[in-house]
């Protein structure tokens, strides 16, 4: 693992200006050499991000087609991402004139210092961390604003947020996306997109009969109100966002 936890930027498809985000904790050797990118991948940059392994990461997520017109020229090649990791450094990124360059994460006197596993953007662009101790860290712009108990005392493994704009309609009621979190203990917990963050749906992995229930990755297809869970288990469930019913009578994978 490269000792520097350096973060990497790479070009994913020749000629085009779509990045992806890969940190040192998952392509960097354990002699140290630099990280290799997938084939036809072109490292446009890469930086030091310091002691801390780094333990998540995401960038925000692309705006409707329709949509992308409205938001500027300039907003629209801007490119950034934020980072976390060990002992609650949060980094935020900015990729200009072919460098990284980033800057900390402000806690004050909003909530404790505390490890980081997940990450996401709310659709309204705020970010927002799931810790190691079960809390949701909502940040306006890079200064820490809220901190919301979701799981106490499980780390929240897995954050997934929605694109804005994303919808669906459920007879007669229009439902925005929002935030979904996964946990330790195999909870599912579905999030408003609205300032309040209010909690929705609660569902478990254990009820769906998983025999590891921590949950390592999810994913939200708001449309068709349904939910993909990966379980440390190896599992892969498909529920329905809005009651949990189990699409398939069991897992779609094991």
């Amino acid at each position: 693992m490269d000792v520097h936890n350096s973060v990497a930027l790479y070009d994913w498809s020749t000629g085009s200006d779509t990045l992806s985000f890969v940190s040192s904790k998952s392509s960097q050797s354990s002699d140290g050499t630099p990280p290799r990118a997938a084939p036809r991948c072109k490292l446009i940059a890469s930086q030091r991000s310091g002691r801390e392994k780094v333990l998540c990461c995401a960038a925000p997520p692309l705006l409707p087609v329709e949509e992308r017109g409205t938001q500027g020229e300039s907003n629209q090649n801007k490119k950034t991402f934020v980072t976390g990791g060990e002992g609650g450094v949060m980094l935020f990124w900015d990729f200009t004139a072919s460098q990284l360059q980033f800057k900390r994460g402000v806690y004050g006197k909003t909530g404790a210092t505390v490890t980081m596993l997940s990450l996401g953007f709310r659709p309204d662009g705020h970010v927002v961390t799931g810790s190691a101790d079960g809390r949701l860290y909502v940040w306006q712009g890079r200064t820490l604003s809220r901190v919301i108990h979701a799981t106490p005392s499980s780390a929240i493994l897995s954050l997934y947020s929605t694109p804005p704009g994303a919808s669906s309609k459920m007879g007669q009621r229009k439902r925005g996306g929002g935030i979904v979190s996964g946990s330790a203990d195999g909870r599912i917990r579905v999030w408003d997109s609205g300032d309040n963050m209010r909690p929705g749906a609660l569902f478990s992995t254990a009820d769906l009969g998983s025999y590891r229930p921590s949950v390592s990755s999810l994913c939200w297809d708001v449309a068709r109100d349904l939910l993909l869970i990966g379980t440390r288990g190896a599992e892969v469930y498909e529920i329905n966002s809005s009651d949990g019913s189990d699409q398939h009578g069991g897992p779609l994978a094991q």
